[in-house]
C-alpha cells in the first residue's frame, strides 16, 4: 500500500515517463522563479508525505542539489532521508553517509532505503519505452543504414566521476573486442 511520488529535473521527466512504479511524477527546473519553487512546496506538502528521500542532496554550489534541500526542509513530512554527506542537516532524520566512495550512484541511493531496513530485491535499471519511441528508433536506424538483424552496441566513454573513468584506451580495448 505505498504510493511513490518523484520529483526530478526538468530534463529528466521523460525519463521516467511510463514507469508502471511511479504514481506521481513531479518536475522543475533550476532556472525556475521562485514562486513555482514555493508552489511546488505547497502542492506537495498537501500530499502529507510519511517519508522524502532526497538523493540529489549530496554536493554544493547553485544547482538542483543545493534546491533539493531546500525543498526536502520545506515540504510537510513526517520523516526524511539526506544523501548529503559534506553537511550536517538538522532537518533530517536519517543522515546517509557515504560507505564507499567507489560504488555505484545506484547502491548510494539504495543505501538510504537500507538506513531504514529495506532490503532491495531486484536492482536492476529501467526504462519504460512507449511502443511509438520503439517504432521511431527503428526508422531512425533504418534510415541510416543500420541492419535491425544484427546487434547494435553503443559506448559511452565518459563519466562524471574520475574513480570511474577508464581512460581511452580500454574503451579500444573493448570495441575492437565486441568487434
Amino acid at each position: 500500500n505505498v504510493s511513490l511520488s518523484v520529483l526530478t529535473q526538468e530534463f529528466s521527466k521523460p525519463v521516467l515517463e511510463g514507469n508502471p512504479n511511479i504514481d506521481h511524477l513531479y518536475s522543475i527546473s533550476n532556472n525556475s522563479p521562485k514562486e513555482e519553487w514555493e508552489k511546488l512546496i505547497r502542492e506537495l506538502s498537501k500530499e502529507q508525505f510519511d517519508l522524502i528521500m532526497n538523493l540529489h542532496a549530496k554536493s554544493t554550489g547553485n544547482d538542483i542539489s543545493i534546491n533539493s534541500v531546500y525543498l526536502t526542509k520545506k515540504i510537510v513530512a513526517r520523516w526524511r532521508i539526506n544523501r548529503r554527506y559534506f553537511h550536517r542537516d538538522k532537518q533530517t532524520d536519517v543522515m546517509v553517509g557515504m560507505r564507499d566512495p567507489h560504488c555505484s550512484h545506484i547502491e548510494r541511493e539504495l543505501d538510504c532505503l537500507r538506513s531504514i531496513g529495506i532490503k532491495p530485491k531486484d536492482k536492476y535499471t529501467e526504462i519504460f519505452i512507449k511502443k511509438e519511441e520503439t517504432e521511431w528508433a527503428k526508422n531512425y536506424l533504418v534510415e541510416h543504414g543500420f541492419d535491425l538483424n544484427r546487434k547494435l552496441i553503443i559506448v559511452h566513454p565518459f563519466s562524471s566521476d574520475e574513480l570511474r573513468t577508464w581512460g581511452l584506451e580500454r574503451y579500444i580495448q573493448l570495441c575492437h573486442k565486441l568487434h
